[in-house]
C-alpha cells in the first residue's frame, strides 16, 4: 500500500511512514530531519475541534437563556411565591 508524505509529497510504502496525531503520514526521512507535523494538518485539526467547542458553547448559552426566560416568566406570574 502506497501513501503520500504530507511534508515532502513523496509516495512511499506504508511501512516507511508514520501517522501522527494530526492524521498525517510523515516519512522516515522527514522525521529524521526533525519534522513532526505540518502546519496545514495542525490547523485542520484545530478547526475541527473549534466546531465542537462552538457547538458546546452555543448549547450552554441556549440553556442559560432558557433558564433566564423561565425564571422571568415565573416571576411575572407570581412574584410573591418566588420572594419567599
Amino acid at each position: 500500500m502506497q501513501v503520500t508524505c504530507c511534508a515532502c509529497k513523496a509516495s512511499l510504502p506504508r511501512k516507511d511512514c508514520h501517522r501522527n496525531r494530526y492524521n498525517e503520514n510523515i516519512c522516515r526521512s522527514c522525521q529524521a530531519a526533525g519534522l513532526r507535523f505540518t502546519w496545514r494538518g495542525r490547523l485542520k485539526s484545530l478547526l475541527g475541534r473549534a466546531g465542537l467547542w462552538l457547538g458546546i458553547g452555543l448549547g450552554g448559552l441556549a440553556l442559560v437563556l432558557l433558564l433566564t426566560w423561565a425564571f422571568r416568566l415565573l416571576l411575572a406570574l407570581d412574584p410573591v411565591a418566588l420572594a419567599g
